[in-house]
């Protein structure tokens, strides 16, 4: 009876704490493993849906501009009109055309905010700080003008 406990003592000596060293390490190495896969799955979720939300926001920032430039311009047009019944020629001078963009720009300027329109404002920094603010306005505001234009002439 000794002798069975004796060789069972030295099979779990020999075998089975050596087995047991090499299978708890690599339990906990694919325990490990998972965790961080699960953690990496979790994380890249949620960048996923915070990039959706600021996509969604600046899709939403550039209509509420674009919106707020549209309206600038139709609120010129009848002004505009007037301009150009008040020459000869029926056309716009360059000094209307720079009042008229003025007037547009004060529009657009009350309207949104400095934390907006600012050179550090929200629309630079979501175009990289490195977009004239002014610039992409007037851009804007020279697109409506001429979707003004266009409508006009359809309409006649």
């Amino acid at each position: 009876m000794e002798t069975i406990q004796n060789i069972t003592g030295v099979l779990v000596n020999s075998l089975l704490t050596p087995l047991l060293m090499i299978v708890i390490p690599a339990l906990l190495f694919i325990a490990k493993n998972y965790a961080e896969k699960v953690v990496a799955s979790i994380v890249e979720k949620n960048e996923k849906e915070s990039t959706k939300c600021q996509i969604e926001a600046t899709s939403k920032l550039f209509d509420n501009i674009n919106m707020v430039v549209e309206a600038a311009v139709a609120n010129n047009m009848p002004y505009a009109k007037k301009l150009k019944e008040s020459h000869t020629d029926g056309k716009l001078t360059i000094e209307d055309i720079s009042e008229l963009k003025k007037s547009a720009f004060a529009v657009i300027h009350g309207v949104l905010p400095d934390s907006i329109t600012s050179k550090d404002g929200l629309l630079s920094q979501t175009l990289g700080g490195s977009v004239d603010v002014d610039a992409l306005i007037e851009s804007l505001i020279e697109k409506y003008v001429i979707n003004e234009k266009n409508a006009a002439a359809h309409q006649q």
